[in-house]
């Protein structure tokens, strides 16, 4: 028997082997809740993200170089000091003549000076420095939602291929554990054959040949359907083992 009869032969059996069979509790994984999934729980989107939100803080921070800035400045001060009485009375503009005694001077009575004061800061011209800044930063947040939507496209993509590759491993898989029950009913078949005078040894060993190549496509694809299937995972940021 040829491959072609043995992988048909096979699909028929597993087929209506599987026809009697109870529905996956499981719901299936469909190609838009995989890609969903990657896009919503992918660490690579999250860092993206955080970039793209430190890029557009910086752009506002940079603009706001245009804008006035007021400051409110209060001291307050209290003291017998001589130097700080004196100085402290000709910045309040209160300095008398009696303060010119000498015991006045050498032993001033306690003193409290408070201080407030407002101040207001205008850019005129820093030679473009702000301007700069400011186009620097657009053109950062610019870049960051760049990398973050082609980071999105990506790993859709890869999820997408991930998806694709569990999907065809397992049909491989199938095919060959079919192709599998079909050989070894070829087997029995030899033999009987064998045993009755109607075949020969050659004939049997041929067809175990051909079972021994499909059990070894039925561990490949089992181990690529594996591989597959932990890439998938990974891109949805779920478990590995999850089936």
């Amino acid at each position: 028997m040829g491959l072609d009869r043995h992988v048909l032969i096979g699909t028929i059996v597993w087929a209506f082997a599987c026809a009697g069979r109870p529905a996956f509790a499981q719901e299936p994984l469909t190609l838009s809740e995989a890609v969903g999934a990657a896009l919503a729980a992918n660490p690579a989107i999250a860092a993206r993200q955080a970039a793209l939100q430190e890029a557009e803080q910086q752009l506002p921070e940079a603009r706001a170089a245009y804008f006035p800035r007021v400051d409110f400045a209060q001291s307050w001060q209290r003291g017998t000091h001589p130097v700080f009485v004196f100085g402290s009375l000709l910045s309040q503009r209160q300095f008398s003549e009696a303060d010119f005694a000498v015991s006045q001077l050498n032993n001033p009575p306690p003193l409290t000076n408070s201080r407030s004061a407002f101040s207001l800061e205008q850019v005129v011209f820093d030679g473009g420095r702000t301007a700069a800044a400011v186009s620097s930063a657009s053109m950062a947040a610019s870049t960051a939602r760049v990398a973050e939507r082609q980071t999105r496209n990506d790993l859709a993509l890869a999820a997408t291929r991930a998806y694709g590759q569990v999907l065809r491993t397992a049909a491989e898989r199938r095919a060959a554990a079919s192709a599998v029950m079909a050989a070894e009913e070829d087997v029995r078949t030899a033999e009987a054959r064998r045993e009755a005078g109607a075949g020969t040894e050659a004939d049997v060993l041929s067809i175990r040949v051909d079972l021994a190549q499909m059990r070894g496509r039925v561990i490949e694809a089992e181990s690529g359907e594996r591989v597959a299937s932990l890439e998938l995972n990974r891109l949805m940021n779920t478990p590995l083992d999850r089936d």
